[in-house]
């Protein structure tokens, strides 16, 4: 896994649960722009699924980001307090083929999303 992180993420959404689960947004990575839907955001704890050969507490941690446990389970804390690490599959357009996000309810009724990395 060769993950750029983006530093100090960059905040690409904030809004009602009704406009997260429909916003498509346009983000740059690299100069290129990538079209992605944040209902398509998938937890960081499955990206093993997808990528065998990634291991999410290793993205956790090449971002400074808190790994905790609960009862057993990791969570994969995001950029902020109420956000978790998630990813999605970014389409053809550039090099890259995975967003890594900071994505969840960060107030009640308000969502935020952050792009912290991609591979």
């Amino acid at each position: 896994m060769n993950l750029q992180n983006t530093i100090n993420s960059d905040y690409i959404f904030s809004g009602e649960p009704e406009l997260a689960s429909s916003a498509s947004i346009f983000i740059s990575i690299n100069g290129d722009f990538e079209l992605i839907k944040l209902r398509e955001i998938q937890p960081a704890m499955d990206i093993s699924k997808e990528f065998p050969q990634i291991n999410p507490e290793d993205v956790a941690n090449a971002l400074k980001l808190q790994v905790t446990d609960f009862d057993g389970i990791k969570i994969y804390n995001g950029r902020k307090k109420g956000l978790k690490l998630g990813y999605i599959k970014l389409n053809d357009i550039s090099k890259f083929s995975t967003a890594i996000v900071s994505y969840g309810e960060y107030q009640p009724g308000r969502y935020m999303c952050y792009l912290d990395g991609y591979f």
